[in-house]
């Protein structure tokens, strides 16, 4: 499915359920997942009305980053995107011991890193690749690691 700016999404359920919350991500898994999207506002909507999200928003300075919420915990984020030629879209956040290692794996392997490894002031050490097929995925190494 696509939601009214663009971004695809599915959804699914498991065979057995979703697993359980963690306090922590462990290494490897999927830690958070993010939506740079064309117009916030329709975005917002959209997913509060579609899937009961509630949000608190953080003023980024120029932007407002949203935290969508569900059962009383946050469950991804939302803004509009820096480019506002760049089409909406979803970027999964994976686990990582170390942020610098895997953007060097990611390059050897023909990745291009698109964010390079820097520090998100209380989060962790963040970046981002593009792998051969042209899909983003961002790596956190989380503040707590």
């Amino acid at each position: 499915m696509a939601d009214p700016t663009g971004a695809s999404f599915c959804v699914w359920k498991g065979a057995n359920g979703d697993p359980p919350d963690v306090e922590t991500t462990p290494m490897g898994g999927w830690a958070w997942n993010e939506l740079w999207t064309s117009n916030d506002h329709k975005a917002l909507a959209f997913y509060e009305t579609m899937f009961g999200f509630t949000h608190d928003a953080m003023n980024m300075g120029p932007t407002t980053y949203y935290v969508l919420n569900r059962d009383g915990r946050p469950r991804a984020g939302l803004c509009q995107s820096v480019n506002s030629a760049a089409k909406s879209m979803w970027l999964p956040y994976v686990a990582v011991p170390d942020c610098d290692s895997t953007a060097r794996k990611a390059a050897a392997l023909g990745g291009k890193v698109v964010t390079p490894p820097h520090e998100i002031p209380d989060i962790g050490r963040i970046g981002i690749a593009v792998d051969t097929s042209g899909a983003a995925v961002a790596f956190i190494t989380p503040k707590s690691a």
